[in-house]
């Protein structure tokens, strides 16, 4: 009787810490976290887009995921980098659906003819936007975090 009571206290215990330890993690810096994984998406992007130029038969579908999770979360960003992201997502959401209707319809010659340059200044802005809040707030935001256990 007495071990069942101990061990229900030492689940209870484990079950208190690892919710003070999630807890902590969520509340972590969410603008770095958008800042992050949009700098991720044009990164990998930009790397798509040179692949393209190499071997458009190879051409992957571009990166939107960030977009699709933060796109209404990205008011601290400057006035010239929100439209560049925006930007940048449309025509990766159009860029896409070619390439997925090039694939469906097996037709690699669409692909060829994929106007990307009209991608590589909008991505390239936001990178620079990115990157640019990214020196400028990096330090502050790591500050916001809590110790090793999120508090």
């Amino acid at each position: 009787m007495r071990a069942d009571w101990s061990l229900i206290l030492f689940v209870a215990v484990i079950v208190l810490l690892i919710w003070f330890v999630m807890r902590g993690r969520r509340r972590e810096g969410p603008k770095l976290q958008v800042a992050l994984a949009m700098i991720a998406n044009v990164n990998d992007n930009l790397k798509i887009m040179e692949t393209h130029r190499i071997d458009p038969l190879s051409t992957k579908k571009f990166k939107a995921g960030a977009w699709k999770s933060y796109s209404d979360k990205h008011d601290f960003l400057d006035a010239h980098t929100v439209p560049a992201l925006k930007e940048s997502f449309n025509l990766i959401a159009e860029f896409n659906n070619t390439i997925n209707s090039a694939k469906k319809d097996k037709n690699p010659a669409i692909l060829q003819g994929l106007p990307l340059d009209k991608l590589k200044d909008p991505l390239s802005r936001s990178k620079d936007g990115l990157v640019l809040w990214l020196r400028a707030n990096l330090q502050t935001e790591m500050r916001h975090g809590r110790g090793p256990l999120g508090f």
